[in-house]
């Protein structure tokens, strides 16, 4: 995880996860030093203890969450943080330490005196200079207007992702990564084909709008998948590195086709029959080991499936396609040559098949020895039947849920 894709989780956050974000950090970097201010009911605000020397205790420090719907403000300057949610938190700040007791001595002066206030929120893209220019004194002048600014050294302090992210970015990758791992609820999807159990983490409010039952402000989700996408990139890895049978893979793939190749596809048929013997060059019936529906182009595609075998060999020292491979290519155009027949797609039209020029696929092998650009060369040279490795597979899967963990 890097410091954008940080910052704009925190920005996401639910109230909840960024108070437990901001109290973990703080304990990560202050320990006993800070605990959960006990006068405020949540977990919304800590108190601080700062270790002078110079007398008892020091002086005190409270941090105060304060998530700010800013995505309704087209001009960031008219950011509005003076609410009642606020001022009533302040209120309690100012009756408990506005009958401070003084100690006793030549220079009286107050125990644990509230120093500071500082302010955490859940901005992230602004410069310094808008903190210190334009977020600061609208904080300092709420805190005047309630009075709990009444000391000299008091001072207006605020937090962000732009400040946890640019002062300790790792230290703070580490405290969200924790936190993104405490999953707040989980969703079942299941389906004729398909069946998932998905962990999620809500996000912030006010961004996607009102529930249709209640009319209220709601809270998205984002799903978190990567150990379950990791555990079935690992279970496909292990399975085409243990020389399997074809109805292994093809039991896999019908399990996962979605993750494998991709969401565009939404309907799996598997082990389809073509009992024509009248069309075939032998007389005899076929089976084809999975169509998959490419939802966007509203077609069927045709996967052939074999086991992991050679892929090439050489002929006087030029690289070829092995004779395994060059018999299989002939026989997906065997099964095209079929389905192209009008009775057979007007037989498969009743079955909920209707195709119309369906794309010819192999997937056999792992990635061959040779160069890349022999390689690309020779699965060029059929350009009827696209030529896949379960290498392919395994890459395009990886790259797909990477993508989506960013996302």
């Amino acid at each position: 995880m890097d410091k954008t894709l940080a910052k704009n989780i925190l920005n996401n956050l639910n109230f909840n996860d960024l108070c437990a974000f901001s109290y973990k950090l703080l304990k990560n970097s202050y320990g006993k030093h800070i605990d959960l201010y006990d006068k405020i009911n949540g977990n919304n605000s800590f108190l601080r203890r700062f270790n002078s020397g110079d007398y008892e205790d020091g002086f005190i420090g409270i941090y105060l969450i304060d998530q700010i719907p800013y995505d309704l403000f087209e001009n960031k300057s008219d950011l509005i943080i003076d609410t009642p949610f606020l001022r009533k938190k302040l209120e309690i700040i100012k009756r408990d330490y506005q009958n401070q007791f003084f100690i006793p001595g030549v220079l009286p002066q107050l125990k644990n005196p509230l120093n500071r206030i500082f302010f955490l929120n859940n901005l992230q893209g602004f410069s310094r200079e808008f903190y210190q220019n334009i977020l600061i004194p609208k904080y300092e002048k709420v805190t005047k207007e309630i009075g709990v600014n009444w000391n000299k050294t008091f001072e207006v302090g605020i937090g962000s992702p732009d400040s946890f992210l640019n002062n300790n970015p790792q230290k703070a990758i580490n405290v969200l990564t924790e936190i993104l791992n405490t999953k707040t609820g989980i969703s079942i999807d299941l389906t004729h084909d398909h069946r998932n159990i998905l962990s999620f983490n809500s996000e912030k409010y006010l961004t996607n709008g009102v529930s249709l039952g209640s009319k209220t402000p709601f809270y998205p989700i984002y799903t978190q998948t990567n150990s379950n996408e990791n555990s079935i990139i690992s279970e496909f890895e292990h399975l085409i590195k243990s020389n399997p049978t074809e109805s292994k893979i093809e039991k896999f793939l019908k399990e996962h086709y979605k993750d494998v190749f991709g969401f565009k596809y939404d309907k799996i048929e598997t082990q389809i029959w073509l009992k024509f013997p009248n069309l075939d060059i032998n007389k005899k019936n076929r089976r084809l080991d999975i169509l998959l529906h490419n939802s966007i182009s509203s077609d069927w595609e045709l996967y052939e499936l074999k086991k992991v075998l050679p892929l090439t060999s050489t002929y006087r020292d030029i690289p070829i396609i092995s004779r395994e491979i060059s018999a299989s290519i002939q026989q997906v155009l065997n099964y095209e040559r079929i389905l192209q027949k009008q009775e057979v797609k007007d037989y498969f039209k009743a079955q909920g098949i209707e195709y119309f020029e369906p794309s010819l696929n192999l997937v056999v092998g792992r990635t061959p020895t040779i160069t890349t650009e022999q390689w690309r060369w020779l699965v060029t040279l059929n350009k009827n039947v696209k030529l896949l490795t379960y290498d392919d597979l395994l890459k395009e899967m990886s790259c797909r849920f990477e993508e989506r963990l960013k996302f």
